[in-house]
């Protein structure tokens, strides 16, 4: 289980967080800040097509955020592994999941140092997150991602879904997204993300997409049911093609 742990001290916060913290949000809310003619525009013209573009303010006319997470997570290009960001997406109502397949796709074209993407179940993300919880390899953190994969893999498993997808990782992520900046105790909460892949070869591949390769409904059980585990404060769902994300994250 040791690849299904995101093991960290310290987040991962590079010089470029700030600037891509600001471009992933532009992406997914690409309709309401066009008028504002922002700096950063510019950016996402010059990696999109005018096609694109059209489908990016059909797709931000529903409220998401976008939130930067402060960790590395795998991915590949070329034929070179890299270590990039995690962008989670986030809404205010039930997610078109085309759209997010979108964005997806959109986001490491403007964000060239962002590899995964994921969908954020729950509220609306209010905060940024700068920090993470310590996370090691002990018997706690292990003991937490083991009733996590259990969870969602019986959920799959009773609806008789197993063989539909290639695999389905499910990973611990060092990140608490309800957490005010103002806090200043260490957080000791995390989040779970699953990772339901689609492939022929493992070379590429798809994310299983909800309501689409798997029910809504066995997604939103999964969900629930890891929420039942100690310690586990929200669920993502990988929308990541590959590439640029591994079928792992570590």
């Amino acid at each position: 289980l040791a690849i299904r742990v995101i093991c960290a001290h310290m987040p991962h916060v590079d010089t470029d967080f700030g600037e891509t913290e600001v471009l992933a949000k532009l992406v997914v809310q690409y309709k309401h800040l066009l008028a504002r003619k922002h700096a950063l525009l510019n950016r996402i013209e010059n990696n999109t097509s005018e096609r694109d573009r059209e489908l990016l303010i059909e797709a931000t006319a529903t409220k998401y955020n976008a939130t930067l997470l402060p960790i590395r997570t795998v991915g590949v290009q070329g034929d070179a592994r890299s270590y990039n960001y995690c962008v989670g997406i986030s809404c205010a109502q039930d997610p078109n999941w085309e759209h997010l397949k979108f964005f997806a796709r959109i986001i490491p074209q403007v964000c060239h140092s962002v590899n995964r993407i994921v969908f954020i179940f729950g509220p609306l993300v209010q905060f940024p997150v700068h920090e993470i919880t310590n996370t090691q390899l002990c018997p706690m953190v292990v003991s937490t991602v083991r009733q996590a994969d259990y969870l969602a893999n019986q959920v799959l498993a009773s609806a008789g879904l197993t063989n539909s997808i290639s695999q389905m990782p499910v990973v611990l992520v060092p990140v608490h997204l309800d957490r005010s900046p103002l806090k200043t105790v260490p957080s000791c909460a995390r989040a779970i993300a699953l990772r339901p892949f689609l492939t022929d070869d493992f070379m590429t591949g798809e994310p299983a997409l909800p309501g689409k390769d798997i029910p809504l409904e066995v997604v939103h059980k999964m969900v629930s049911e890891v929420l039942t585990v100690n310690g586990i404060s929200r669920v993502f769902y990988d929308i990541t093609t590959k590439p640029p994300g591994t079928t792992e994250w570590e």
